[in-house]
């Protein structure tokens, strides 16, 4: 039984309120300076295509997205927020509207932390969120939600607000504030004392005391002419006056608070003792220190559980936010000019069009072209008028880019790679329910056959219901990008413009790790029967898995296109406005979520289940194998269960039809 620990997501250190109150002044300032700083942050999308070059993509759904989170906030309010969170509470959490696995979310909603507990199993991995606020409660799937928090050392799975670090500075600037406040508010003069050599009685103590408190304290009379009745002496209670002097403890503790956000004193309008020079340095220091590592982080963990939504082949970076100095920058192209930088090369740098014979590197003295010319045209940025789709990237930029999208395709092979081979465990960890056969002999009983099938339907139940479930998203995200297809469309006359390869792309993405559990618990099932050992490595099944997922994927999406088509063309044919249309895409989407979808998780499971039990017989010696009649077997699998079959000759048989449950032992 797996053991369930809820934990709330804001640091147990300080409290929603103790934050907020902390949120003022100098702390408020340096927030509001790093919040606005990453706000401004622009994304930059990159693909590595088929030929190992990488492009920027200036126009993609992606970009789309993150400029317009939700239909309430902007990418500048967002951002804004997301660091207001994390510096005060030390976590930000990210909800996905329809974010469930694979899916491409709708929208980005920023969470209230203390409203937010994850539930965790026993080892810490995250199964699930709830999210409590008021009376309503909402719960989010594990990739429905992206934790962007500081590191907290005492507890790692909570954030670390960066104000519980200055809350000691903090809380003695305002202590100090409200001591100077109070010295103000008496005339900036300390308390003293009345003394007289006569007796008083009780009311005229009384109406000294208050006639000397409305005449004379207070910044509005402060140093105002003391005037007293006959007797009276006021002797002041006298301060030093580095006691009353606390500008430079106040320094100290702006400093300290500074100094903990990493924002400089000119970011926040101090320019005592400052040029333009140490100004810019400023500028630069804080733009490099602060704000660029904190922006990689949200692009870290865009990269990570956002993008590989959107293709595998894709990298969202963003543009650098420490500027170099200009004149240096002017003298970098000096210097570079006509040695490694062509004009053209130079001119693309600040936005200007290229011109002609501006692609060469010239000689001095000849003026003749030594290198380059035929090709640099092709190598520019994109610089004409309206906006292009694509613009070119520089070597360095390239190579960089290349290096983590492979990186992380290779990492999220091995994360599937991982998830199949812990499906194996549990298989063998299971208590065996089947006879071993004698290895010398490979000869099954009629029991053993049942046990084997057995406990393959049971599996096989449970990888349906991943398949199903995984293919119901994924027709529900298909249909939201073909009805924004038809979304403004004056009738349906017209093209709908369909991206078909990033549809197959986006189908063969979800199958791929389907594939690899479904032949993972095959591969246990044929272990169990022949009594050999399980093959984890799946180097023995490599070649098939790359091929069938694209195969499949091919054919699912395929017959989505063409019944968009057909549905289109009836529209057409009868007349029917641009709504009609889309009630009719709704159908066909209907009916991929429900039966299509269920087709698909039988068929495919049997498939992979089949294959994997085929591979392990061939790989470990067999040669022939006797076909395994499923309960209720159609007249096409009967007639083929009286032939003579081989290891090498049955495959691709199995499934014979879709829903087809027949299934093959060694002989």
């Amino acid at each position: 039984m797996t053991a369930i620990i809820g934990n709330g997501l804001m640091s147990s250190l300080i409290t929603r309120n103790d934050g907020l109150s902390l949120y003022s002044s100098w702390v408020y300032g340096c927030i509001d300076r790093r919040a606005k700083g990453i706000a401004n942050v622009e994304f930059k999308l990159y693909k590595l295509k088929r030929d190992g070059e990488v492009e920027e993509i200036l126009e993609h759904e992606i970009l789309d997205l993150l400029l317009k989170v939700n239909p309430s906030m902007t990418k500048f309010d967002f951002m804004q927020m997301s660091v207001i969170f994390l510096d005060i509470f030390g976590m930000a959490p990210w909800y996905l509207e329809n974010g469930k696995k694979n899916n491409q979310p709708t929208g980005i909603y920023l969470l209230r932390p203390e409203y937010l507990t994850a539930k965790k199993d026993k080892i810490g991995n995250t199964l699930g969120y709830e999210y409590n606020i008021g009376a309503k409660k909402y719960e989010f799937e594990p990739e429905e939600i992206i934790e962007l928090k500081n590191y907290n050392p005492q507890q790692p799975d909570k954030g670390l607000g960066i104000i519980e670090a200055v809350r000691m500075a903090a809380t003695h600037n305002d202590y100090i504030k409200q001591h100077n406040t109070g010295l103000l508010k008496n005339g900036a003069r300390p308390a003293g004392t009345l003394t007289t050599e006569d007796k008083i009685d009780k009311e005229t103590h009384k109406r000294l005391k208050k006639q000397f408190k409305e005449q004379y304290q207070g910044y509005e009379n402060a140093y105002k002419m003391l005037i007293l009745e006959a007797g009276l002496k006021f002797e002041a209670i006298s301060l030093p006056p580095k006691d009353l002097d606390f500008i430079e403890s106040t320094k100290m503790n702006r400093d300290e608070i500074f100094s903990l956000f990493g924002v400089n004193k000119p970011i926040m309008g101090i320019f005592d003792d400052i040029n333009r020079a140490s100004a810019y340095t400023a500028e630069y220091l804080f733009a490099r220190q602060t704000l660029e590592p904190m922006a990689t982080k949200y692009v870290e963990q865009l990269n990570e559980f956002l993008v590989p939504r959107y293709g595998d082949d894709l990298w969202l970076s963003f543009e650098p936010l420490a500027k170099n100095d200009a004149d240096a920058e002017v003298k970098r192209r000096e210097a570079a000019w006509n040695k490694w930088m062509t004009t053209n090369e130079c001119r693309a740098e600040i936005g200007l069009e290229p011109v002609k014979g501006g692609d060469m590197i010239y000689m001095g003295m000849s003026n003749m072209p030594m290198i380059g010319g035929e090709q640099g045209q092709k190598n520019l940025p994109v610089l004409e008028g309206k906006s292009a789709d694509i613009a070119k990237v520089d070597l360095k930029t390239q190579r960089a880019i290349k290096k983590r999208i492979l990186n992380r395709s290779v990492r999220l092979k091995r994360m599937i790679r991982g998830a199949s081979e812990k499906a194996a465990q549990e298989v063998i960890g299971r208590k065996k329910v089947l006879l071993k056969i004698v290895p010398e002999k490979k000869e099954l009983s009629q029991d053993q056959i049942d046990a084997f099938y057995k406990l393959r339907m049971a599996d096989e139940g449970t990888l349906e219901g991943k398949w199903e479930k995984t293919f119901i998203n994924h027709f529900e995200a298909q249909k939201g990008r073909f009805l924004g297809k038809i979304e403004g469309k004056k009738s349906a006359v017209e093209d709908y413009d369909i991206d078909v390869e990033e549809e197959l792309k986006t189908t063969i993405d979800i199958i791929n790790p389907l594939m690899y559990e479904t032949v993972m618990k095959g591969t246990q099932h044929a272990s169990e029967l022949i009594g050999e050992s399980a093959i984890l490595d799946m180097d023995f099944i490599k070649d098939w898995l790359d091929g069938v997922a694209e195969k499949t994927g091919e054919s699912i999406t395929n017959t989505t296109i063409e019944a968009f088509e057909e549905a289109v063309k009836e529209s057409v044919a009868a007349g029917e406005s641009i709504n009609e249309l889309k009630n009719r895409v709704e159908d066909i989407f209907e009916f991929a979520k429900g039966t299509r979808a269920t087709m698909i998780a039988r068929t495919e499971t049997a498939r992979g289940v089949t294959e994997a039990h085929r591979k392990m017989y061939e790989y470990y010696g067999f040669t022939d194998v006797k076909w395994l009649l499923s309960p209720g077997a159609c007249e096409d699998c009967i007639k083929k269960a009286y032939l003579k079959w081989t290891v090498k000759n049955i495959e691709g048989q199995i499934p014979v039809h879709p829903n087809c449950k027949c299934d093959h032992t060694p002989i």
